[in-house]
């Protein structure tokens, strides 16, 4: 992540990114600051009660991936993105998160990000349930060229869980797609962004507006209609957001290389 991209974040300027987190134990929960003013995102309960029922089973291959930047006995810096499950033990997120160039990079380090999948609290009590925490070992590839709308990375993790979520390699989902997204705005657990629609940008990304905020960058933007991911979000702005296409990463490339 650039500096200038974590001061606009810092200032409130734009509400989604890989977000640098300094916060207290004693402090209460900060209040959320949402990308379009009205809160959208729905806290999924532990029971899964609260979202329709066929997202249910989706629920474990989101991961909140999280890398510490300092702690001390009272306080605790970290940034977070979203990480989803694609098979292989392979996941999808942003590559911005690793702070990866502006060109192709393969093979960058990671050991210092731990993820949390299914990660989901009770609003109410704080119960927690994680379905399983791992480690990233490896970015196998990276992109960040903000200037050309390419955000995407492409790592190993060491422990995946058993729900996978499919990747439409086959075309670019047309505008008008319905959309949906699952990530971890810092520093909550699993949220619902509800359903949006595929607005045009160009070739490498397209536009959306389902809700977001600091943290769910790198989350899966999925096609409602069918469940599989069509892009990777990435940027929030005032007006919309902003994902990458999933074909224009070089996913297919690696996944051909593993089979």
């Amino acid at each position: 992540m650039t500096n200038i991209y974590k001061t606009l974040l810092f200032l409130g300027v734009f509400a989604t990114g890989c977000t640098t987190l300094p916060a207290s134990e004693n402090d209460g929960v900060p209040a959320r600051a949402s990308t379009f003013g009205d809160e959208e995102q729905v806290w999924v309960r532990p029971d899964l009660s609260n979202i329709p029922a066929r997202y249910h089973p989706l629920i474990d291959a989101f991961g909140q991936m999280e890398r510490v930047l300092a702690q001390t006995a009272h306080t605790r810096s970290t940034e977070v993105c979203t990480i989803t499950h694609i098979g292989h033990g392979l996941a999808l997120t942003a590559g911005h998160c690793f702070d990866a160039p502006r060109e192709r990079t393969d093979n960058l380090p990671c050991d210092k990000y731990t993820v949390k999948w299914g990660f989901l609290q009770d609003e109410d009590n704080g119960d927690e349930r994680v379905a399983l925490e791992g480690r990233c070992t490896r970015v196998l590839t990276a992109r960040f060229d903000q200037a050309n709308h390419i955000d995407y990375a492409i790592i190993e993790v060491d422990k995946t869980p058993s729900t996978v979520i499919p990747v439409d390699l086959q075309a670019d989902a047309p505008v008008g797609t319905p959309l949906t997204l699952f990530g971890y705005p810092t520093p909550y657990p699993l949220q619902w962004s509800m359903p949006c629609t595929l607005m045009p940008l160009d070739g490498n990304s397209f536009n959306h507006i389902c809700d977001t905020e600091g943290g769910n960058s790198g989350g899966a933007m999925l096609r409602d209609d069918n469940l599989s991911i069509v892009g990777i979000h990435w940027w929030g702005g005032i007006e919309a957001n902003s994902a990458t296409y999933v074909r224009q990463t070089p996913l297919a490339e690696i996944l051909a290389a593993r089979r």
